[in-house]
């Protein structure tokens, strides 16, 4: 089968789990005798191979590259996502690259930078289009249905806006994947792709050049860590708020690793320091990281669609205290994981509990040493080819 994936950034440029995952599918397809082209976005056309999977980068038709959206004047900013709406600059070369590729089917993921536009394009040409949802762009310009009053029950007057440009393009995909049953249900409440065949297709994971997995057995010190983007919309604040009031005896220290906002760094500081140890250390390899820490804490204040820090973590025998929330909710397993909700005192009292036996923290990571492979990329791109060739 020959597959083109679609997706607004690809090695080696990088921001989130998307472009991870878009790549773990697209190499592990590869392997089993596919052909797999990505498209993506760039600040120059160009075409190379990178493992196998020809990469095409498309230059940028809106005023900027998406990753120069920071900083952007406001008026900048709103042209450019009305734009990003039904952007029609990519018409023409979209329809050369589909005519020359003639691909069997085409998997869009994240579009923002392209527009639902492009499915209009690729249905001209009677091709078979799966669109998968990794985040809510198609709801949400920001694509993330948060704000600093929290999760967006409805849509606010500036999506609506954007989503009343995008909305005439939702029936074209022939089928839906989403990374949860959670992200299809939100789309669902607003009409985007219930009618259409639909799937849960997880993200995965490929851990073949993980190390052997370590124990964690704390005795005199536990380490508890958090990795990813340090913010808000993360719930580090929670986080933080919760571990200040832990009553306990049992020594503990916490590490907090990823790209955080330096005034954001101050004001946790200025909150919590003296009440108990920690240490922002910025950006750092994730792998010597969860070696590094007797568990791995992931709150969120904003709608997770998945989660790809539980499953890293996991397959490193880290063990994982996650909320209950969203589509992280959909990756707890009571074998290695605990979960707290994000209310006031669940984490707290969860914490103590851990602190009081800290000799479970060796059980959950010997059961996660043992446990199956569930996100193994060659399980998931069998789910993936299925489902491209069924619908």
């Amino acid at each position: 089968m020959k597959i083109l994936f679609v997706n607004t950034l690809y090695a080696p440029f990088q921001v989130g789990g998307a472009e991870v995952s878009v790549r773990t599918m697209a190499e592990g397809l590869v392997t089993t005798g596919h052909q797999v082209y990505v498209l993506t976005l760039g600040y120059e056309q160009s075409v190379r191979r990178l493992n196998g999977v020809v990469v095409i980068s498309l230059k940028t038709k809106n005023l900027y590259h998406i990753e120069k959206s920071a900083g952007q004047h406001p008026i900048k900013k709103l042209i450019w996502h009305l734009l990003d709406s039904g952007n029609p600059f990519y018409k023409k070369v979209l329809g050369r690259l589909l005519d020359k590729i003639k691909p069997d089917v085409v998997n869009t993921n994240n579009i923002q930078g392209f527009s639902p536009s492009i499915w209009k394009t690729i249905k001209s040409r009677n091709i078979k289009l799966v669109h998968t949802m990794r985040d809510y762009y198609l709801m949400c310009h920001t694509t993330t249905m948060y704000t600093k009053c929290g999760d967006c029950q409805q849509l606010c007057t500036a999506c609506k806006l954007t989503w009343s440009i995008k909305k005439k393009y939702f029936l074209l995909p022939d089928g839906f994947i989403g990374i949860s049953r959670f992200i299809l249900d939100q789309h669902s409440r607003f009409n985007i792709g219930h009618q259409k065949p639909q799937q849960v297709i997880a993200n995965g994971l490929d851990n073949r050049n993980y190390p052997v997995p370590r124990i964690k057995n704390p005795h005199d010190e536990v380490v508890l860590g958090f990795i990813g983007k340090v913010n808000r919309q993360k719930g580090v604040d929670f986080m933080l708020g919760e571990i200040a009031k832990i009553d306990t005896h049992t020594r503990f220290r916490v590490v907090i690793a990823g790209k955080a906002d330096p005034d954001f760094i101050n004001e946790m500081t200025a909150l919590y320091e003296g009440k108990f140890e920690f240490s922002f250390i910025g950006k750092t390899d994730a792998q010597a990281f969860y070696r590094s820490v007797d568990l791995i804490l992931v709150p969120s204040n904003w709608n997770e669609p998945f989660g790809r820090i539980p499953i890293e973590a996991i397959a490193t025998a880290t063990p994982v205290c996650l909320a209950d929330k969203a589509g992280l909710a959909e990756l707890y397993d009571e074998r290695y994981m605990w979960k707290f909700e994000m209310v006031e005192n669940s984490l707290k009292a969860l914490l103590e509990e851990i602190l009081a036996h800290p000799q479970v923290i060796a059980a959950k990571s010997a059961a996660a040493a043992e446990a199956e492979h569930k996100y193994a990329p060659a399980l998931l791109n069998e789910q993936l080819s299925s489902f491209l060739l069924e619908v």
